[in-house]
């Protein structure tokens, strides 16, 4: 991506964090970025672009991560590390914890096409993880009394949980601002 696109999407996911979805307009994120307005439209086609492609580049950094993560160290490769540093990330950054906890102030009605458009996303993610905790199962570093479709399970609800603790947390003033 150029500079200038990144910069746009960057203002994008600033201004999306900081007033919503609804409250932004193309005219807010051109201003903001320093560009015209025009120039936004060169890129994008209509308000949800930009903020589709932010919301879709800030979930890639979170892959990512876990990616760089597993490359440095062999054993953020186990579930309860890899969770570790997912939930980490989600915590540093106010975009991707918006579309993880399902903010609807924040994304509006791009929560529901966020969704959409990860489908794809979490099947595939599913998919590796159940070959991931197969694969630590054969190697004896997990228990095998569970099933793996179990396990599974009981990774999301657990990361789930944590990001929907930090959120409940931050909004009782226990932790600082996103």
């Amino acid at each position: 991506m150029s500079g200038r696109v990144d910069r746009i999407l960057d203002t994008a996911g600033s201004l999306l964090v900081r007033f919503g979805y609804r409250r932004v307009r193309i005219k807010d994120v051109a201003c903001a970025a320093a560009v015209g307005k025009g120039t936004v439209y060169l890129h994008v086609r209509s308000k949800d672009d930009p903020f589709m492609a932010m919301l879709l580049r800030a979930q890639r950094r979170l892959v990512d991560g876990v990616a760089d993560r597993m490359d440095a160290d062999p054993h953020a490769v186990l579930p309860g590390d890899m969770q570790r540093g997912t939930y980490e990330d989600i915590a540093d950054d106010p975009v991707t914890r918006a579309v993880h906890v399902g903010d609807d102030a924040v994304l509006g009605h791009l929560a529901q096409l966020v969704f959409g458009q990860l489908d794809a996303f979490r099947t595939r993610r599913d998919a590796v993880l159940s070959e991931q905790l197969t694969l630590l199962r054969d190697a004896g570093c997990l228990r095998t009394d569970l099933t793996v479709a179990e396990q599974r399970y009981l990774v999301g609800r657990v990361s789930t949980r944590g990001r929907a603790h930090h959120d409940r947390l931050h909004r009782r003033g226990r932790l600082p601002g996103p």
